[in-house]
């Protein structure tokens, strides 16, 4: 089901773009890499029906999602050479089921803390640095 209203629904360019670039689909999610690379290799998991909640979804829809979360997660994790990758899902202003897959690694930003959804000062990587994650995810991520 799509809502109309929401950005993940309409997978809106507009509203997107400025945040983030797609990278692919999976069976029950879109993948898109974080534009600011605070956290090298940032990711979003968008699950591709309208739910707001982990708990809204039936046991197969569950049960493919994080599956998408975890392949998303060891391709952020491969192309990153992080240490550790952190999730949240927040939703207070996209509600829309999508999990933020996170790279840390320490001496990198925030390590043994939560990381920041939104920094005040943002890292957008170059053209060519975002060109080449966006392959390695690309890459690993083919189902």
């Amino acid at each position: 089901m799509i809502q109309h209203d929401c950005k993940y629904c309409r997978a809106d360019e507009k509203e997107l773009s400025p945040l983030m670039t797609h990278v692919t689909d999976l069976p029950a999610s879109k993948v898109y890499l974080w534009k600011d690379q605070t956290y090298y290799g940032r990711c979003v998991v968008a699950f591709n029906g309208h739910k707001t909640e982990l708990f809204a979804l039936t046991p197969s829809e569950l049960e493919q999602y994080m599956r998408d979360v975890a392949l998303v997660a060891k391709a952020v994790a491969k192309a990153s050479q992080c240490q550790k990758v952190n999730y949240a899902i927040f939703g207070d202003t996209a509600p829309h089921l999508h999990m933020h897959v996170v790279p840390k690694a320490p001496g990198k930003p925030n390590w043994g803390e939560a990381f920041v959804l939104m920094p005040s000062a943002t890292r957008e990587s170059d053209s060519v640095q975002a060109a080449q994650m966006l392959e390695l995810l690309r890459t690993e991520l083919i189902v």
